[in-house]
């Protein structure tokens, strides 16, 4: 069992497992010639991620340790990787003049999560058939979005998000009788589907 990927997916991959089997550990599996790395939260809020540099030699469900999640977040300063033996993980920070590794146990989990690939391949599908409302899709100032979203509630709150033809997004909770107006910095061209996630969803 050898994988080896871009650090900060595992990071985020665990950010989005659940506290309770199946729904505990990252899926780490090969994908279009690099490495997919997955989580779900009861199905409420997937993370996927795909590494087209990576390796993986099969499919695993690794359960994300605490110091394992902290060790693998990114940083602006250098690049990080994770490669992961069995059950050690080492993860290595390259500077620009040397690097820095540091090695965690791993545990993996013997009952994995139910696939969400068909889920994936359905949205793919109604994304593609939809009928095209706007050419442009918004980019947000995400310390703004971020702030947005804590000002309106916590974690056992719900938002609704409403983003109008490229223009601005509708933060609202009905609840408290509050919204926010969130301007986009530009209007870009609506991204496409990424071809890895096509593949991914035919995975299952």
């Amino acid at each position: 069992m050898n994988f080896r990927f871009r650090s900060v997916l595992l990071n985020l991959a665990s950010e989005f497992t659940g506290k309770y089997a199946p729904w505990q550990s990252i899926r780490i599996a090969p994908l279009a010639g690099g490495v997919s790395v997955s989580a779900s939260d009861r199905g409420a809020a997937t993370f996927i991620g795909w590494d087209p540099s990576g390796l993986a030699t099969e499919e695993a469900f690794l359960l994300p340790g605490r110091d394992l999640a902290a060790g693998c977040r990114g940083i602006k300063t250098a690049d990080r990787d994770v490669s992961i033996e069995d059950d050690l993980a080492v993860v290595t920070t390259y500077h620009k003049a040397h690097s820095v590794s540091k090695e965690f146990p791993v545990a993996y989990s013997s009952c994995p999560p139910p696939p969400f690939g068909d889920v994936i391949a359905k949205a793919i599908s109604y994304w593609g058939a939809t009928p095209e409302l706007s050419r442009t899709a918004g980019r947000y100032d995400l310390g703004l979005l971020l702030k947005a979203l804590k000002v309106l509630g916590t974690e056992d709150d719900s938002v609704v998000l409403s983003a109008w033809q490229g223009g601005p997004l509708r933060l609202q909770r009905e609840d408290v009788q509050a919204v926010i107006m969130l301007m986009p910095q530009e209007a870009q061209p609506l991204p496409g589907v990424p071809a890895w996630l096509e593949d991914f969803a035919k995975q299952g």
